[in-house]
């Protein structure tokens, strides 16, 4: 929906017409992104923050702007963080997406610590049972586009991104 949505079709149009302009459109929708903060009603893809967040993963895979990727790391992050965040009450509202990254940053260190605790052993720690203030409680609060999988998927795209291999947000890759 709205600024990620359009983000993520002008990207689309770029890579499929390579024209400049889709990916300038694109660049102004992540900005809009990143200045609107995380969105307080989980993680899912349809309206979340791991929906909110492919839009940067897809910039760095056109752009190889660092920005872009750290960006998407630490809506990664957010994402993971999700559950102890909520329970102290930082997801409360809108929520300014910089300071809560400034707050678990550096950046470029998260990601392989986040490959370490997220998938210890072989299993993704990132789904856990909470009881979170419930305007931040989807309406799926499991499923792929408005819970916690969406959430899942997208962290596993950041920390296992490999630019050739990655295919964009779940669903659009096949237009």
């Amino acid at each position: 929906h709205g600024a990620p949505g359009i983000g993520l079709c002008a990207a689309k149009a770029y890579e499929i017409y390579g024209d400049e302009e889709y990916l300038e459109v694109a660049k102004y929708a992540a900005e809009a992104v990143w200045g609107a903060g995380l969105l307080y009603k989980g993680v899912g893809l349809c309206h979340g923050v791991g929906g909110n967040g492919y839009i940067f993963l897809t910039l760095f895979k056109f752009t190889g702007n660092q920005i872009y990727w750290d960006r998407a790391v630490s809506f990664a992050v957010a994402c993971a963080e999700w559950e102890q965040k909520t329970k102290e009450g930082a997801f409360r509202g809108k929520i300014c997406v910089k300071k809560i990254c400034l707050q678990i940053a550096p950046v470029r260190r998260k990601v392989d610590a986040l490959r370490r605790r997220l998938f210890a052993g072989g299993s993704c720690t990132l789904i856990h049972t909470a009881s979170p203030v419930a305007r931040t409680v989807p309406d799926h609060p499991w499923s792929l586009y408005e819970g916690l999988a969406g959430g899942a998927y997208f962290v596993g795209d950041v920390v296992y991104f490999e630019p050739a291999a990655y295919k964009g947000f779940p669903g659009l890759s096949d237009v």
